[in-house]
């Protein structure tokens, strides 16, 4: 059996392909799912009611296999990982240069970074406090403008939609 990497997972994701292995209508791959049950240590540190779509949005890369080049899906899922691996670090009391060198040693450059933070905004409980660290507080000011927008859109989406079911 295959050690649950991401070279690995791939490689088993595209074996299950060749042989139409599927769960839930989806391909299925031992080796990915293995991969992603190990992830499944990044939830407590995922705002609880986004850890579905979290372990949802990681896991769909395996699906990309034999459509999207291996190097992309293993740059994204990695980056997926590296978001983890941030998203553990923080708390009310940060220590952002544990963060710091966490982030160098990961090795980013201006594309992984911009990414990263996009998980970590769109994830963690703390993910502003980690937008304002990296990108400074105007940025952080943005990012709260952009959240409150769309959380009135999607209330105001739901209302639309509730309206619309009383009406029928």
């Amino acid at each position: 059996m295959f050690k649950p990497t991401i070279d690995n997972a791939i490689r088993d994701m595209k074996t299950s392909m060749l042989f139409f292995l599927t769960k839930n209508n989806k391909f299925y791959s031992s080796v990915a799912n293995k991969y992603m049950k190990d992830k499944e240590k990044f939830l407590p540190f995922v705002i609880e009611e986004r850890r579905e779509k979290f372990i949802e949005s990681y896991a769909e890369w395996f699906q990309e296999v034999g459509t999207v080049d291996d190097k992309i899906i293993a740059w994204e899922l990695l980056n997926w990982e590296h978001a983890g691996d941030i998203m553990m670090l923080l708390s009310d009391n940060t220590d952002w240069s544990l963060v710091d060198e966490t982030l160098h040693l990961q090795g980013h450059t201006g594309g992984t970074i911009s990414a990263l933070v996009s998980k970590v905004l769109d994830f963690s409980p703390y993910g502003l406090d980690f937008v304002e660290h990296i990108w400074g507080a105007e940025e952080r000011k943005k990012a709260e403008k952009e959240i409150a927008s769309e959380k009135k859109s999607s209330t105001s989406r739901r209302k639309k939609s509730s309206n619309s079911r009383e009406s029928n």
